[in-house]
């Protein structure tokens, strides 16, 4: 159930960043994504996630900007995990006869969502079509007999501060007064309805700049009282600009000892060799200034190997069985992989475990005990190092800035 759930809300900021505008992604919202744009909240989870990072980016700034054209693996999947955990906590303290693994079920029913898992969430809103969540009846009896016959043991102001606590998030007294109170709540449906947040259209950076006005008024409220497009491939020959990286796996292909004794080139930290790497970007296509990016995947050659493709995904069914990859699924499953296409490491299971010299290193126990230990991180990265020491060398145009990281 985790790790389906994982999927789901990895699927959720997949979304998100694709419907921020490039340049701001780049320059400054990738950090406050990453640190508290979190997938809980009065809205659908999308929307959630992009009213939180534009949130967080007001009140809790970067002490230097960075520009990236790539954002961490490890650290969106630990903006994920932080989120799952919030979910759960949430629905556990405000239904204190629930267990966690009965929070995990209401969730995977309701796709991750508080609007669907919470039959209750929005009682103390006196606005009644804030409650915009899809239900479909088997949901629904699923979540009425989840909490039949019991009332919330608290309030939702107060299952904000767990989730938010669980979340790891820097104030969670600061967020949940943000997302808990009734007044908030009517304001960012109003801001929800107007930028149509709820539609899966691009936002621009006046949608921006209209958004961060609201959160200021309901920032300054709660100091007072303190979806879609198929984007299955397509044979059009369209060019397209790439929006952001979103996820790397270098670790396909291998590992095959090098013979020259020497550490490689591609993979610094290891002698073994690896020859593909799995990769998902978000690109825009020329001309189409108004359609969403789309979700590429790619597999790019290493080590001797030249051959590099792309293609787009589709986008994946919450009830779709998950394209697997043997390579990607040993690093903790962090790539989405195309379902009508052949790469290294999607027929492979049964080669890698019965009938090569790798059987003792791809065995079914390594997969589920690295998926495990790497997953669901919730704690410090050495990726955060990125926003917190880097400088951009002397020698170097802006238009192509190295960051030097050090990491104490």
């Amino acid at each position: 159930m985790k790790r389906m759930l994982l999927a789901t809300i990895h699927g959720f900021y997949l979304q998100a960043l694709a419907r921020l505008p490039t340049a701001e992604l780049r320059g400054r919202y990738h950090r406050s994504m990453l640190e508290g744009g979190y997938c809980y909240g009065p809205l659908d989870p999308v929307s959630n996630i992009i009213v939180n990072t534009v949130w967080y980016d007001q009140n809790f700034p970067a002490s230097k900007q960075v520009t990236l054209d790539m954002i961490s693996t490890t650290c969106l999947w630990r903006v994920a995990a932080r989120s799952l955990y919030g979910l759960v906590s949430f629905l556990c303290t405000r239904y204190q006869n629930m267990s966690p693994d009965q929070a995990l079920q209401q969730l995977l029913v309701a796709s991750a969502n508080l609007q669907v898992a919470d039959p209750n969430l929005f009682d103390d809103v006196p606005d009644d079509r804030m409650q915009t969540g899809q239900c479909s009846a088997g949901t629904c009896e699923m979540q009425h007999e989840a909490v039949e016959g019991s009332t919330p043991s608290t309030s939702v102001i107060e299952g904000y501060a767990a989730a938010a606590t669980a979340a790891f998030h820097c104030n969670p007294l600061a967020q949940k007064e943000f997302i808990g109170s009734s007044d908030v709540v009517s304001k960012l449906r109003v801001a929800s309805e107007v930028l149509h947040l709820q539609d899966g259209h691009p936002l621009s950076c006046q949608d921006l700049e209209f958004l961060s006005m609201s959160l200021l008024k309901c920032s300054s409220s709660t100091s007072k009282s303190c979806q879609e497009e198929d984007l299955a491939p397509t044979k059009e020959d369209r060019p397209f600009r790439l929006h952001i990286i979103c996820g790397a796996n270098e670790f396909v292909s291998g590992p095959e000892p090098s013979m020259d004794g020497e550490v490689g080139g591609y993979n610094p930290w290891t002698r073994d060799k690896y020859y593909h790497t799995h990769i998902n970007f978000l690109a825009v296509c020329e001309g189409h200034p108004h359609d969403p990016p789309r979700l590429f995947f790619a597999e790019c050659g290493k080590d001797g190997d030249d051959t590099c493709w792309c293609i787009p995904t589709a986008p994946q069914k919450p009830d779709a069985e998950q394209v697997r990859c043997i390579y990607c699924e040993h690093r903790g499953n962090r790539i989405v992989h195309p379902a009508m296409e052949r790469f290294h490491g999607r027929d492979e299971f049964d080669k890698l475990f019965y009938l090569s010299p790798m059987e003792e290193f791809y065995t079914n126990n390594n997969i589920i005990t690295d998926y495990i230990a790497s997953v669901d991180k919730v704690h410090g990265l050495e990726d955060d190092a990125i926003y917190e020491n880097c400088c951009v060398d002397d020698d170097d145009s802006d238009s192509d800035a190295h960051y030097w990281i050090q990491i104490s």
